[in-house]
């Protein structure tokens, strides 16, 4: 593989994991329901990135890793549900 496309694999695996932290981050500091509710929709949308990312790298990425990257999914996931639900029943 060229020094380049692993590089630009790399830059990008990085860029959507620390995405996903930091939206997570400004989600609790926003300090509104709606708010959170959106930052944590954007933080899913980059875990779930980092996890297609991770299952088609350029090279063997070790399960332990894609497990990992599924449950902070499944995690987002759930969290996003419960957000909703308490958006709900605060109408």
């Amino acid at each position: 593989m060229p020094l380049d496309r692993w590089l630009g694999w790399c830059d990008q695996i990085e860029r959507a994991s620390v995405s996903t932290c930091c939206n997570i981050a400004e989600a609790v500091g926003r300090g509104t329901i709606n708010q959170l509710a959106q930052y944590l929709r954007v933080a899913r949308g980059s875990a779930y990135e980092t996890l297609a990312l991770l299952f088609c790298a350029p090279v063997e990425i070790p399960s332990e890793v894609k497990d990992l990257g599924q449950e902070v999914c499944r995690l987002i996931d759930k969290t996003v549900k419960d957000v909703g639900k308490e958006r709900l029943s605060r109408l």
